[in-house]
């Protein structure tokens, strides 16, 4: 009966974000809009790991009597869940950043030169212009 019950929850909350699209567009609310379809996603996501894990615990205890196989086995599924869903992305937008800050430290870096080198050719075309 869990399982059913989070299965529902899941889908509810994962359609959620195309009702509010749906019935909020055009509104000019889209940054709260974005705001609540991205917690109803993660809402969605929560439970549907929750529904699957749980699927499985009843499918292996009732296949194989062995209750702690079964819970091991959904453990093992609820944490692939988190590592395929929470820390993949984190781990790619944290890379993103990096090359982000790295072309932008590059292009300080190229700045700087281009200031310096516009600073010593106006120094120097004054010398040219003073001493002649």
């Amino acid at each position: 009966m869990v399982t059913v019950v989070l299965g529902a929850c899941s889908t509810g909350a994962l359609i959620t974000p195309v009702c509010l699209h749906r019935a909020l567009a055009g509104h000019d609310v889209k940054p709260r809009l974005v705001q609540a379809a991205g917690r109803f996603i993660g809402l969605g996501l929560g439970l549907l790991a929750l529904t699957i894990s749980t699927a499985l615990l009843l499918l292996r205890r009732t296949a194989t009597n062995d209750p702690l196989l079964a819970v091991v086995l959904s453990a093992l599924m609820l944490g692939w869940c988190c590592v395929c869903w929470l820390l993949v992305p984190r781990m790619l937008l944290r890379r993103a950043q990096d090359a982000h800050d790295a072309a932008e430290g590059s292009r300080v870096s190229v700045l700087v030169c281009v200031a310096c080198l516009v600073q010593q050719g106006g120094e120097r075309s004054d010398d040219t212009l003073g001493g002649g």
